[in-house]
């Protein structure tokens, strides 16, 4: 099961002194208390193991990554949504939590597939929180993006928004009762360590 932390940020900058996992905890914040959502820690690509290192050490859209991957296209499923002025305390006019799933899945990534035994319809393949300034994006992709039921990235796809993902960094996360919940339905279920990313997508021209 594939954690993911994001930070799609649309041109907002952050400071270079940051840490992956201080940009991180800016998002996780708007949602869950850090403690309850679970501990994060850097890592180098070199150490993340595959397939996971393939789906995140990249500078693509993850959308486009996970369809790719799994061989079908994914749905979005918002979990909470918090919007806010932008300011110091909250960098992003619109933050979300999210799940994306998918019909079918690589049995790479879960061997369990083959198995059987599970609807499609409850295959989570990836996680995130994603921040984006809405202020920033034409009023059209805004108001898609509130709608809540395209992923972000095809969004910006279709737009034709010319776009970078950068500032790429591989994290890995010991899952809390807050991620536990969401990922199995259980605050207290044991889980491993899961890997993710945060990252930037920045409009460019």
């Amino acid at each position: 099961m594939l954690g993911w932390h994001t930070q799609d940020m649309c041109a907002v900058t952050h400071p270079p002194t940051e840490s992956p996992c201080q940009r991180a905890a800016a998002l996780i914040a708007e949602f869950a208390a850090c403690d309850s959502f679970g501990s994060c820690h850097a890592c180098e690509p070199a150490d993340v193991p595959q397939p996971f290192r393939q789906l995140l050490d990249h500078q693509a859209h993850m959308t486009v990554t996970m369809e790719a991957f799994h061989g079908e296209a994914v749905s979005l499923e918002v979990l909470a949504v918090a919007e806010n002025t932008p300011g110091p305390l909250h960098p992003f006019a619109y933050s979300r939590e999210i799940l994306l799933r998918c019909g079918r899945v690589n049995p790479e990534l879960f061997p369990q597939a083959q198995a059987g035994g599970v609807p499609s319809a409850d295959w989570i393949v990836q996680y995130g929180i994603v921040g984006i300034a809405l202020e920033r994006l034409p009023q059209a992709v805004a108001d898609a993006i509130r709608e809540a039921s395209t992923p972000l990235g095809l969004i910006l796809i279709e737009a034709g928004l010319h776009r970078r993902v950068h500032d790429v960094a591989l994290v890995n996360i010991e899952p809390g009762p807050h991620l536990k919940q969401i990922l199995t339905g259980n605050p207290s279920a044991q889980m491993p360590s899961i890997y993710g990313r945060v990252a930037t997508i920045a409009l460019v021209g």
